[in-house]
């Protein structure tokens, strides 16, 4: 049956398809939803429930854990902002009486003779205090010449500046691993990244210190069942929800074609395998970039430079309560009383290969002090690394749930080859939008923060104005990413955002 026009009345409602319920999505949809009378929205999710990656498992009759994603810094402030707007709804759902929980993270880094932590100052630690003070200068360098350092791997920043190969692999790149997730990819992660999380006042997680590298816990947030908020979210009678439907092909219409804007989305319902056409104003991709490249027909040239330069590699996320298998990979990091939350560790004959753990027990207060211990255990990169993964030494009787986890890598190709062409995909006439944790790095916060800008740009004002650090950091990612301000705000033209970061650069060669 041919397809009928969607008339293009300015007086109507604007008929918008967001494509992935994850935080993006959901973020996306919920600010278009609270203006009812200008938008229709129609959210489309393959899974039969939101939260994308952002899952909750039921792991016993009386438990459920987050699963993979677990909590956020005090910085995440579009998170909680969104978070409390059904705060109610979750708690709820939940049984709880906090929406975060707040903990002072401990994180234990290494095994054997390189163990060292936040917490306690180790012997080894203390042997790496030359080193660490020049890291601290180089951290201020790379941070001054941010564009140069952009595009140049950590690993080859710190060879290139003499850092030896055990400072490399038993410090800096297990940390980077907890900062970003980047786990076996660490080593190629941009370097102007790294001296961000150390040096941005909004950004940084840990305070650098020349002494020891690390030496305070810093507060962070644990989420609450995320499954229940991205449900809270999207259920409202201003959305249409579709779950278990997938996206076989999103068609832009040319400017030849009557109307001259919008686009046709052809869907499979999953269950029945019926597949159905519909026609959109608008179509927000808030799916990860890999299914946007496959759905998308004629990529015009910079959709072909930002999407097919997002390379995805595929974990694995183990929970189980295996403790002896604990203490036999991390050692003496759960030996003492100390209520440590995550754990690092290298491959003893590859140290570039890294594995990490959680205490579920001591971090989700869902299951706080639960007798045996909850963990979670991740293992990175199963088509290149599989064959060193520890994953067969778990007991398979004490394995509680295990899942595949589909993330893009932080590598400076990703930096160089996406982040910097994400602007010139976010074009009107083209009908589509992207948003995801790709168009920068892979945090709740950046994903739900690209989900309000590309609502904000298609008129649904961003919500949080009231809020001083969210605001900033909002205006931040619009200014970075798409090129542009929030809609509240005069436009600025693109060659301006485009300059900032060489004018940063000729200010610090000038000496102003």
């Amino acid at each position: 049956m041919p397809l009928s026009p969607v008339p293009m009345d300015a007086q109507r409602r604007q008929k918008i398809c967001v494509l992935g319920a994850g935080p993006a999505g959901a973020a996306c949809a919920w600010s278009l939803s609270r203006f009812p009378e200008k938008f229709e929205v129609v959210l489309v999710e393959k899974a039969p429930v939101a939260g994308g990656a952002s899952i909750t498992t039921q792991v016993a009759p009386d438990a459920r854990v987050n699963d993979g994603v677990q909590g956020g810094a005090p910085s995440y402030r579009n998170t909680m902002r969104l978070f409390e707007q059904v705060g109610d709804k979750a708690r709820a759902a939940s049984d709880s009486k906090e929406l975060f929980h707040r903990i002072q993270l401990r994180v234990a880094f290494g095994n054997g003779e390189t163990r060292w932590s936040n917490y306690r100052v180790s012997p080894f630690i203390q042997s790496q205090r030359k080193e660490i003070k020049r890291f601290g200068k180089l951290l201020s360098l790379m941070s001054a010449l941010e564009p140069l350092f952009l595009i140049l791997p950590i690993k080859l920043t710190m060879k290139l500046f003499g850092f030896s190969e055990q400072f490399r692999n038993d410090v800096v790149f297990p940390l980077v691993a907890l900062f970003f997730g980047t786990g076996n990819q660490t080593p190629n992660v941009s370097s102007a990244i790294i001296a961000r999380v150390f040096l941005d006042p909004e950004l940084k997680l840990f305070d650098f210190d020349d002494q020891v590298f690390l030496s305070q816990q810093p507060d962070m947030y644990a989420f609450p069942p995320l499954q229940d908020v991205y449900e809270a979210l999207t259920k409202s009678p201003q959305i249409e929800r579709r779950t278990g439907t997938s996206v076989v092909k999103v068609s832009r219409h040319s400017h030849k074609e009557k109307p001259t804007h919008g686009a046709t989305v052809e869907f499979k319902t999953e269950a029945t395998g019926e597949v159905y056409k519909e026609r959109f104003d608008h179509v927000v991709m808030a799916c990860g970039a890999d299914v946007s490249r496959e759905v998308l027909v004629d990529m015009n040239m910079w959709e072909r430079q930002a999407l097919c330069n997002v390379t995805f590699f595929d974990d694995l996320i183990v929970t189980h309560t295996d403790r002896a298998y604990m203490d036999r990979m991390y050692e003496d990091a759960l030996g003492s009383n100390e209520d440590v939350h995550y754990m690092v560790r290298s491959d003893v004959h590859d140290k570039e290969v890294i594995e990490m753990s959680f205490v579920l027990s001591n971090y989700q207060p869902q299951v706080h002090g639960r007798d045996p211990p909850i963990f979670q255990s991740i293992f990175l990169d199963a088509k290149n690394c599989a064959s060193k993964w520890t994953r067969d030494e778990i007991d398979p009787s004490k394995v509680l749930t295990q899942r595949w986890w589909h993330q893009f890598a932080h590598t400076w190709r990703h930096f160089a080859g996406t982040v910097p062409f994400v602007r010139f995909l976010l074009r009107p006439d083209r009908a589509t939008w992207f948003c995801g944790a790709y168009t920068l790095f892979n945090t709740t916060e950046i994903a739900i923060t690209s989900g309000l800008a590309v609502a904000d740009q298609l008129g649904a004002p961003y919500p949080f104005e009231d809020d001083e650090l969210a605001t900033k950091m909002f205006d931040t990612y619009c200014e970075l990413i798409m090129g542009t301000s929030r809609s509240s705000l005069k436009k600025r033209p693109l060659t301006v955002a485009l300059w900032q970061p060489i004018h940063r650069l000729a200010r610090f060669l000038s000496g102003v």
